[in-house]
Order: structure tokens, then C-alpha cells, then sequence
């Protein structure tokens, strides 16, 4: 009844006032769900969902002038708040002072509020350093990122944490030109990726690209210097077959450069039902090679 019968702005006063905090705290239904979204630098949304009731949405922005709107100064722990608030009735708006903790104690205060516990964050392409060193991204069961191109090697040691917790994270693609430990990528789920495994041995490449090739889109592969008979050991390794002994059909599908890039390129295929696993190793000089190319084809080309 409190979530249907409440504004925003009431719900949010019955949490902050101290006549009311500890009652509203012990009667209001708790969010089965919370979920927090970093989709820019500065803000956030906290989103609470409920079975067989409207989501409830409180979106923090940066203060920075928004008008005439209401302003309320409130109280979490030692800490003052300024907020201008919009959308008062099903959801509402924090305007925050440009703090980065500000953001993170607002969270907290909501949790302690509601007696939730976050199930989700997910974070955009443009997350601050700030996000990466909150402590709930240790702990929270889902942790997803839009492109992983910001900080890696604060990333690389957030999985390693995740990891020890038996705690998955998904990456939708991230670019690492430092090399990582293979057991990085046992504990993440990722779409496409730029990554240096030039500190792997032959045979442990081989049994990365076994693991990986099943699991992703995409990726580009950065090596050690590898010879013409290094690719005929990963060729058998992987079971590949040569670009020119597949058919016609499928080379022209799998050639997507310019002419003149052939003569530099060694292509291997795996054919698996009805996907094509195509290997592009790049010759850096004459039978030296050290970055390739790994795609997956499914029934349309254009999904290369």
C-alpha cells in the first residue's frame, strides 16, 4: 500500500525524518529486486522492482544550476545533501552536489531505507574512476559493463575479486593491451574483445583459443612471433582446415579486405554445423606472424 499510495517526494521524507524513519523502515514492503545503472559520468539510476507492482525509479544527476525546481537539504550519516527534485509523483529526480562520494552514500541510504540489497549494477561506456572503486561492485551478483574500455587494470583486479567470490561478470567488449592471466576469462562473459596473449606459450594459446572461440563473437589477438610452422601446430590443435580447401559458398563470405591485404594473410576456418570460426593471422614480415583476427560466422555474413 505505501509504494501505490505514495509519492517519490513521500517516500523519500518518511525515510528521512526521524519521527517516522524506523516505522516506515519496518513497514514498507522491500524491493525483491534493486538494481543501479551508471549509464554516464556523474549520475546514476536506482531502479526497485516489484512482482505485480510498478517499478519505482530514483535517477541522480549532477548539480549543476537546473532551474527553479524545489530544493531540499537533507541528512545521510554526517553528511548534507542539496537536491533539487522533479518528478515527484511515481519517480524521482536527485540533482546532486558534484561529490564522488554523494552519489555512492545516496545508495547506501536508499538500501538501509528500503532493507534491500542491490542484485544488478550495470555501468555504460562512460563510467568514472569513482564507480570503479565502490565496494558493492565486489559484491553484487550481476555486474555488467556496455564497452570495458575505461581503466583496465582496475577492471582486470575487479574480476580477480569477483572471482574469488565465485562471481561472474559480464563484459560486453573491452580492449586490454597489457597481457592478463588466462584465468581471467574464466569467470567473465564478454561478446567481443581486443586482448595481448603475446605471454602464452604455443600450447597455452591453443587451449585458450579452444575455450574462447566458443564463447564470443569477436576477437582481435595480439602474439608472440609466431612462424609458419606455429600456425600449422595451431591449425591441427584447433582442427582448422586452410581458407582455400573450403568451398567457394564459403570463402565468399569469410573475405571481407581489400585485395591487396591477401598476399599478407594466412586464413584458417573451422566449420561447425552451421557456423564458420574464421582465423585471420596477419604476417608481420615474411613468415613471421604476431595479431590475428577471430570471427564467427553465422547464417548472415554481415554478422562478421
Amino acid at each position: 500500500m505505501l509504494w501505490e499510495n505514495s509519492t517519490s517526494l513521500e517516500l523519500v521524507t518518511n525515510t528521512c525524518h526521524p519521527l517516522t524513519r524506523e516505522w516506515f523502515s519496518n513497514h514498507v514492503i522491500h524491493p525483491p529486486f534493486m538494481s543501479v545503472e551508471f549509464p554516464r559520468c556523474g549520475g546514476c539510476t536506482i531502479f526497485f522492482n516489484f512482482e505485480k507492482r510498478e517499478r519505482r525509479e530514483f535517477t541522480q544527476e549532477d548539480l549543476w544550476g537546473r532551474g527553479d525546481a524545489p530544493v531540499v537539504d537533507f541528512q545521510i550519516g554526517d553528511q548534507w545533501m542539496c537536491e533539487v527534485i522533479h518528478q515527484a509523483k511515481r519517480n524521482i529526480e536527485f540533482d546532486l552536489n558534484v561529490h564522488d562520494h554523494t552519489k555512492f552514500e545516496a545508495i547506501n541510504w536508499l538500501c538501509n531505507a528500503f532493507r534491500c540489497e542491490i542484485s544488478e549494477v550495470e555501468m555504460g561506456r562512460d563510467y568514472d574512476e569513482s564507480v570503479m572503486k565502490w565496494p558493492q561492485l565486489i559484491l553484487v551478483n550481476t555486474l555488467k559493463t556496455c564497452q570495458a574500455y575505461c581503466y583496465p587494470d582496475r577492471l582486470v583486479e575487479l574480476v580477480e575479486k569477483r572471482q574469488e567470490k565465485n562471481l561472474r561478470t559480464t563484459l560486453e567488449s573491452f580492449d586490454f593491451q597489457k597481457p592478463v592471466r588466462t584465468r581471467f576469462f574464466q569467470s567473465i562473459d564478454f561478446d567481443s574483445a581486443t586482448v595481448n596473449f603475446s605471454n602464452l606459450k604455443l600450447d597455452e594459446l591453443i587451449e585458450v583459443l579452444r575455450d574462447l572461440s566458443q564463447r564470443c563473437r569477436r576477437m582481435h589477438v595480439k602474439t608472440k612471433q609466431l612462424s609458419t610452422q606455429d600456425l600449422e601446430t595451431i591449425k591441427t590443435g584447433l582442427n582448422l582446415d586452410d581458407f582455400l580447401n573450403v568451398e567457394a559458398a564459403i570463402q565468399n563470405r569469410i573475405r571481407n579486405v581489400p585485395q591487396e591485404y591477401y598476399a599478407r594473410i594466412k586464413t584458417l576456418v573451422s566449420l561447425q554445423d552451421d557456423t564458420v570460426i574464421v582465423f585471420d593471422f596477419w604476417e608481420k614480415k615474411r613468415g613471421i606472424y604476431n595479431y590475428f583476427h577471430m570471427a564467427i560466422l553465422q547464417n548472415d555474413p554481415r554478422n562478421v
